[in-house]
């Protein structure tokens, strides 16, 4: 079964405050080439709380780790194209949330077309 989700940009100053309260929330700096970083929601509502899950790139071990409670990959067609580590999603509200448009546009140039 597949399940419709959206991709979202979260506010780099907010990223940036939780960073600064806890190191295990990824980085979104332009210092360190992470200002591109988008964050998958379904937002996940745990009670009264939204949270974000952030998309990692693959790293070579998550090739051999299998989906669990905390992990997840993100496969098309056998190719790996990102994971979700569950145990990294964040608190978010609504006001810190920037809709990703994924349309593919004829006039995109190639690498756009290939980030969407």
């Amino acid at each position: 079964m597949q399940t419709d989700f959206n991709l979202y940009k979260v506010d780099m100053k907010y990223i940036r405050n939780l960073h600064n309260i806890d190191d295990k929330v990824l980085s979104v700096s332009p210092q360190t080439g992470k200002d591109n970083r988008v964050f998958v929601g379904i937002v996940i509502i745990c009670g009264i709380h939204k949270y974000c899950i952030p998309i990692s790139l693959p790293k070579e071990k998550h090739k051999k780790m299998k989906n669990s409670m905390d992990f997840s990959k993100i496969e098309i067609n056998g190719k790996l194209l990102g994971v979700l580590n569950f145990n990294l999603m964040i608190p978010i509200e609504e006001e810190q949330l920037q809709l990703v448009d994924t349309t593919i546009f004829k006039r995109d140039r190639e690498n756009i077309k290939y980030y969407k």
